[in-house]
């Protein structure tokens, strides 16, 4: 919430902006509430009920494909599929983020390495 607490004159309105960013993917629901005093120092509780779903952005790769004239006799794109185990990666990429990525689960190896 940008501006949690203050003063505001009688019969005003005010607008707050209240920014969602949740750590993990998911439905989310949170109450907000406003509490209100008056001259006698009665307290009002005013509440919104705030709804609000994460996801995570999702990667799909759909071809490889040798560039720049570099296909040699038995280079081709399944042969790539293989070697970089796209179809395994895929798998993960559809998974929610773990560990295992952040750690790098897939580091492809280039042939010839420098």
């Amino acid at each position: 919430v940008d501006i949690p607490t203050g003063l505001l004159p009688a019969r005003s309105r005010k607008s707050i902006r209240l920014t969602f960013q949740p750590q993990f993917a998911g439905d989310f629901e949170m109450l907000l509430v406003c509490k209100l005093n008056n001259a006698h120092n009665l307290v009002y509780d005013s509440e919104c009920l705030v709804k609000g779903r994460a996801s995570y952005p999702t990667v799909c790769i759909r071809d490889a494909r040798m560039v720049n004239g570099d296909c040699r006799p038995g280079c081709d794109s399944s042969q790539l599929w293989q070697q970089f185990s796209l179809t395994e990666l895929n798998e993960a990429l559809t998974q929610p983020p773990t560990v295992d990525v952040q750690e790098e689960k897939f580091k492809f190896r280039f042939i010839p390495q420098p």
